[in-house]
């Protein structure tokens, strides 16, 4: 497990930087729990992000909420890695 997170973290974050002071540390770790919320998030949508754009037809909100969500959250990693 702590490999795969080892790789998210490289996958999704900028570059780590070894700060040896209190606050440099603390920001890495607020990096790492903002990281571990975006696959959290990852993890729950995908599965459900298939039936939101192809089986919903009667739901007329499901597919602007799945398209505003997919890009909710490629914006979130594309800031986090910024």
């Amino acid at each position: 497990m702590s490999t795969f997170f080892n790789w998210w973290y490289a996958f999704s974050l900028p570059v780590p930087t070894l700060g040896t002071a209190p606050i440099e540390r603390e920001q890495e770790r607020y990096r790492r729990l903002t990281a571990g919320l975006l696959l959290l998030l990852l993890c729950a949508f995908l599965p459900l992000s298939p039936i939101m754009l192809f089986f919903s037809p009667t739901s007329p909100s499901a597919l602007p909420g799945a398209l505003g969500l997919l890009c909710l959250l490629s914006i979130s990693w594309i800031a986090g890695r910024t």
